[in-house]
């Protein structure tokens, strides 16, 4: 039998406060004898060992026996030669044998009777890793991102699925090249101070549009509709609605330009917006009209495979041909409010409605 002596964990190694002394290991692993009383070293032993452990008159150190396997070696407290040493210890399937605590688990040498029982604790093994920074050259000038958290949004989904389809209902896309031949009239812009600067017409002309390169190939854009123009065509005249596809869906991490948000997605161009060049080139239709950006909503849901009544909680309208606007939503069921009506009173409207 051996008995157990009092024994305190030193950062290197372990303490036996009764006898004084204290046993160590350095970089190597060499085991010192410490004397409490006067800092000398009475020995050194052995070398790649680590002491555990005081029982009595012997030092318990361990040994690295393998990959995952330790041995416990008994030294002799008093002039540090080896004993005897067990069989290797297999340690469990996750762990890593060490001579130092490691992230796998901490080693602890106990006396339980006249045995010399060794434990180890299992701990935690975190990943760490940085969120998702995309390599576009501007991204770190869209300062919007970082406000939203958007980084860590994308390491939990990194820009969505092209299952998913977005519609961009506004003053169209650029999503196609070509060249269309418009009839251009005279028009002139109008200043506060009555100045008024007249531009002749021009009569028919070729107009060149290029898709942007970095919104993705023609396979990328579903169903797209112009509701200004009447045709399936909704090119973009002054950019604003290519601006918003971009932040939606642009190619991200290719080190072209900046980022978009859900890079995955497909796109579904509604043009409902329309502006000068559309007036100049002679729309038929008015832009912005309740029963146009109507429309436009109305046929998001509807290319989407889903019932507009269902996936819109209120649709406010704000002016101008709300009565034709109306029409098309009654038609499709969809609750909707007027001007009356305040924004912040429709959101509540609609919260309530989906809660």
């Amino acid at each position: 039998m051996v008995a157990a002596a009092a024994a305190k964990r030193f950062p290197l190694g372990v303490a036996d406060p009764g006898a004084a002394r204290a046993f160590v290991h350095d970089r190597a692993g060499t085991v010192l004898a410490l004397d409490l009383a006067t800092g000398q070293v009475r020995w050194r032993a052995g070398t790649a060992l680590r002491p555990l452990s005081v029982v009595g008159d012997v030092v318990v150190a361990a040994r690295v026996a393998s990959r995952n396997a330790i041995e416990l070696v008994m030294l002799d407290a008093g002039d540090g030669h080896e004993l005897r040493a067990s069989e290797p210890l297999a340690l469990p399937d996750w762990a890593r044998a060490s001579l130092d605590d490691t992230p796998d688990y901490t080693l602890r040498a106990e006396a339980e009777g006249g045995t010399v029982v060794l434990r180890w604790a299992a701990q935690a093994r975190y990943r760490v890793h940085p969120l998702f920074v995309p390599n576009d050259p501007f991204y770190s000038q869209q300062w919007n991102y970082p406000l939203i958290d958007m980084e860590r949004a994308w390491d939990i989904n990194p820009g969505a699925s092209s299952s998913i389809v977005v519609a961009v209902i506004d003053s169209g896309v650029a999503y196609r090249s070509g060249i269309v031949r418009f009839n251009a009239r005279a028009w002139g812009i109008s200043f506060d101070d009555s100045t008024v600067i007249r531009y002749p017409a021009l009569g028919a002309i070729d107009v060149p549009f290029a898709a942007a390169p970095d919104l993705g190939g023609s396979e990328r854009f579903v169903s797209p509709r112009d509701f200004i123009w009447n045709d399936t065509m909704p090119l973009d005249f002054v950019g604003h609605g290519t601006h918003v596809a971009g932040t939606i869906g642009q190619a991200t991490n290719n080190g072209l330009g900046v980022a978009g948000m859900a890079f995955n997605v497909r796109i579904m161009p509604v043009k409902v917006l329309s502006d000068v060049w559309d007036f100049v080139f002679g729309i038929p239709f008015v832009g912005g009209s309740d029963d146009i950006v109507a429309r436009g909503v109305i046929k998001g849901c509807l290319e989407s495979g889903k019932d507009p009544k269902d996936v819109i909680a209120v649709f406010r309208i704000p002016g101008a041909w709300e009565g034709e606007g109306f029409k098309i939503l009654r038609k499709y069921g969809v609750d909707y409010c007027d001007r009356s009506v305040s924004m912040y009173e429709a959101a509540g409207r609609a919260v309530k409605k989906m809660a």
